[in-house]
């Protein structure tokens, strides 16, 4: 078989298998050695043994190979061409820098077979951005990538941060800060211990607010320090006006609340609470500055401050063995 044609990439003119993939939109075959492939990925080793189904016709009329063919099309050419080019040895025409979504193709076939431990003298050259872009609206899915090269302390960040910012559509599915659906590529049992998260740190902040709520409702008694009954209607008033502004009244549960917990958070710390004015003619040194829930924001930032850390003992497990190979 001689060179490539517009049917096929001949990454290796000795090769013994042809693999039917989808490059740049089109059908065409890359000619590999399946030895190499075998040496890359222990997927490989267990699968690439003949006879190879039959799926393309013959290519350049070299009957050899017409047994020797298998289905690579259901992958990404371009980062599978990328991975061969590494098995066969040919640095040269490896790139010292990939865009996001080339990056993310790599990451989700690396994965597929098991061949993380072959990008190791490119990894922080294609992870170059990483510090900066994992953070940035739009690029969730560096959630996979990290988990699949062993970045621990990315993951970690990320994750952390997304339980902040994640919302819930009324199906209960996970939306990015955006309102967008949450991408589908992402390391097992992830989203759903930031969705618990989330949900538990909603919980304990409705709590905090419904809870002073409560002291008004359940008591008789006059609230206010200064003992002022009108005081404590103009609080009680203002912070039910302000709860019905914030869409947080009548009660809501963690369940119906889709908001992220920054933004609850955030509406919980901006409540305007009015109190009653101090009397100025009688030259009272009272003063009502207690009475406007001043602690508030304490008990909000303490409910942030102990919100768990989403990376379970299997995220970490797994990343360990990755940054290993």
């Amino acid at each position: 078989m001689n060179g490539s044609n517009d049917n096929a990439i001949c990454i290796l003119d000795s090769g013994d298998l042809l693999l039917l993939v989808t490059y740049s939109n089109d059908r065409i075959v890359f000619v590999v050695s399946s030895h190499a492939m075998s040496l890359a990925s222990p997927i490989w080793k267990k699968t690439l043994k003949p006879p190879f189904p039959k799926l393309v016709s013959r290519i350049d009329g070299d009957d050899d190979l017409q047994d020797k063919q298998v289905d690579f099309s259901e992958d990404n050419g371009e980062a599978l061409l990328l991975l061969l080019r590494i098995a066969h040895l040919q640095f040269s025409k490896v790139p010292s820098t990939l865009t996001f979504e080339s990056l993310l193709d790599v990451a989700i076939l690396y994965d597929k077979y098991d061949c993380v431990g072959l990008v190791g003298p490119w990894l922080s050259l294609w992870l170059s951005n990483e510090e900066t872009q994992s953070k940035e609206q739009g690029y969730e899915e560096w959630l996979f990538i990290a988990w699949v090269f062993g970045r621990e302390k990315t993951f970690k960040e990320l994750a952390t941060k997304l339980t902040h910012e994640v919302k819930i559509n009324a199906k209960g599915d996970c939306l990015t800060s955006t309102g967008e659906i949450f991408p589908s590529q992402m390391p097992p049992d992830i989203i759903e211990s930031i969705l618990d998260i989330r949900q538990a740190t909603v919980k304990a902040l409705l709590n905090v607010l419904y809870d002073y709520v409560d002291r008004f409702e359940s008591n008789k008694e006059t609230i206010c320090r200064e003992n002022s009954k009108e005081c404590d209607a103009l609080v009680y008033g203002s912070l039910l006006r302000g709860l019905q502004e914030a869409d947080l009244w009548p009660r809501k549960s963690s369940k119906t609340v889709h908001i992220s917990v920054q933004e609850l958070a955030s509406k919980l710390n901006s409540l305007n609470i009015f109190i009653y004015p101090q009397d100025r003619r009688r030259h009272s040194s009272s003063s009502h500055y207690n009475c406007n829930w001043a602690e508030r924001k304490d008990l909000v930032a303490n409910t942030l401050s102990s919100i768990p850390d989403p990376v379970l003992e299997s995220h970490s497990r797994h990343m360990q063995i990755q940054s290993k190979k």
